[in-house]
């Protein structure tokens, strides 16, 4: 036979009834049929537990003795064989069938190969890392994420037992903690109760306009739901009412009795994951609140970061605020012409004001009037500052929290890793090549590199700062040297050396190579790495 189609493989979606299922490609016996079911995510591979019709003419069927269940998918694929069965006699007539029949299947293990690898993880063709690397760091990106989102939710958790804290305190009536008790054990909300917290996963698939029943009550009208699909917020709409938002949905009941459940306008898949708030009015409004105030203390961090490295640099430019040494206090003024930008000034009588230098970048700034005493920390602290290089004895997945494998990836401007590398002073971006391109359609920053653009790593060097600039790299050479060379005379025609010339008293000076394939001292291998504090 021929093999004119490439498909090695049929998906299916059972309906838990049937039990006969096709196969619409070449087939050279059952045992080289291969079944899976995925149940909820969970794929179970198997050779078994069914018989194959039809064959060895076709069309084939798969008949399972057990239908397989519903909502689960149904992968049967073609798996041949890696084995050669035919023995070929050394004369005779040719065996034109059995020549063809194993050609065949060369081609089919071909196809499958083909369809197996095209579900691998690949690297691109001009790609110079390999599959390996490739997964490292799409293993670091995810540890990287996680360790985001366990801070993020941290503070989440954090600004919501602040809220339930407050309002607990302020709501310590009866009515306002009244639950309905016909409800048994299940927690539900009066007009000002307190809050209830759910989240699960869904076992079904939901269409758009679908209702979605959810593991908390809550009194539609006087408690504010908050409803988040893997993560996302979702936005209530009033019925019928078109609103702006990928994912949004209905509240079902009335004010008049408690409710479990929702009208969702997008699709959500078995496995997805939803947690739920019902918030009173009181604790909503204190959220809203928290979170701007949470906004508010991660941009003083950001600008307390900022504003040690200003310390330091004052502390180094004018010696003259700060008599005593490392560890003492610098005081902080405000400027009484804006009421925002901060004047340093010594901690005692004496110099007076001092406006900080225009070189410090970025500047600092402080909304309330009233002064800021910064502790100048002394210079043997172990702290890392924004920007700083080491060299660590991390692998690069295992690197501590805000450090980065300094090798030039490139980050979302619009992120975190992206907001910290542009808010670097502009000379150390220009020194270390930190610029922004277009990458896929958003705007991407990179980090520093240690590494040449030929893959070797770099040494460092102590440099003036004046011949050379931080992040100046200088290419490999040899100090100029000499070398003797000796020269050794024969007759013409003397067979003593090979290479002699015809003519009688010429030189020779023959020359080898040596040594590997650089330059190098004694080393160890360490990891290049850059602190971004996020």
């Amino acid at each position: 036979m021929t093999l004119a189609s490439q498909t090695t493989k049929i998906l299916y979606e059972p309906d838990g009834t049937a039990t006969v299922f096709s196969v619409p490609f070449p087939l050279f016996g059952a045992e080289d049929l291969e079944c899976a079911v995925n149940v909820n995510g969970e794929e179970t591979v198997f050779s078994h537990g069914f018989t194959v019709q039809g064959l060895p003419d076709g069309p084939a069927a798969v008949v399972f003795a057990v239908p397989p269940p519903a909502g689960s998918r149904l992968a049967i694929r073609r798996n041949t064989r890696r084995v050669q069965e035919s023995d070929y006699p050394a004369a005779g007539r040719f065996p034109a069938k059995t020549v063809e029949h194993d050609f065949d299947r060369v081609v089919a293990m071909i196809q499958e190969l083909d369809e197996a690898v095209d579900r691998a993880l690949k690297v691109a063709l001009s790609g110079a890392e390999s599959s390996g690397e490739l997964i490292r760091s799409l293993l670091e990106i995810r540890d990287r994420a996680l360790s985001a989102m366990r801070r993020a939710e941290k503070a989440a958790n954090q600004a919501m037992l602040d809220a339930g804290r407050a309002e607990t305190a302020a709501l310590q009536t009866a009515g306002d903690l009244a639950l309905v008790s016909s409800l048994g054990d299940i927690q539900v909300l009066a007009s000002q109760a307190v809050n209830v917290r759910k989240s699960w996963v869904l076992d079904t698939e939901i269409f758009a306009g679908e209702i979605m029943t959810m593991p908390l009550w809550y009194w539609p009208g006087r408690n504010h739901l908050d409803l988040r699909h893997d993560g996302i917020s979702c936005v209530l709409r009033k019925a019928g009412v078109e609103i702006a938002g990928e994912y949004q949905f209905e509240e079902t009941g009335d004010i008049s009795e408690p409710s479990n459940q929702v009208r969702i306008h997008f699709e959500a898949k078995a496995g997805d994951v939803f947690e739920a708030w019902a918030l009173s009015t009181i604790t909503q409004a204190k959220l809203d609140e928290l979170e701007g105030q949470i906004g508010f203390i991660e941009e003083w961090a950001a600008r307390a970061e900022s504003g040690l490295a200003q310390a330091e640099t004052l502390h180094a430019l004018y010696p003259d605020l700060d008599q005593a040494q490392d560890g003492d206090t610098l005081q902080v003024q405000v400027d009484p012409q804006d009421n925002k930008t901060l004047i340093w000034g010594p901690p005692a009588s004496g110099a007076g004001n001092v406006a900080a230098p225009p070189d410090v970048n970025p500047p600092l700034f402080y909304d309330p009037q009233g002064a800021l005493n910064i502790n100048i920390p002394p210079q043997s602290g172990g702290g890392a500052y924004l920007g700083e290089i080491r060299l660590l004895p991390f692998r690069p997945s295992e690197l501590p929290d805000g450090w980065f494998f300094a090798n030039g990836d490139r980050y979302p401007l619009a992120g975190p890793e992206g907001q910290a590398l542009e808010s670097l002073p502009a000379g150390y971006k220009e020194d270390w090549g930190i610029t922004v391109e277009e990458v896929g359609g958003v705007e991407a920053i990179n980090l520093p590199s240690l590494f040449h653009s030929d893959g070797r790593g770099m040494f460092l060097r102590a440099s003036n700062g004046v011949a050379r600039q931080p992040g100046n790299v200088e290419q490999d050479a040899f100090q100029n040297h000499q070398h003797p060379a000796y020269q050794k005379t024969y007759q013409a025609g003397s067979s003593a050396n090979a290479f002699c010339s015809a003519a009688a008293n010429a030189g020779y000076i023959r020359l080898s190579t040596t040594g590997g394939d650089e330059t190098r001292s004694l080393n160890v291998a360490m990891i290049p790495a850059v602190y971004l504090g996020v």
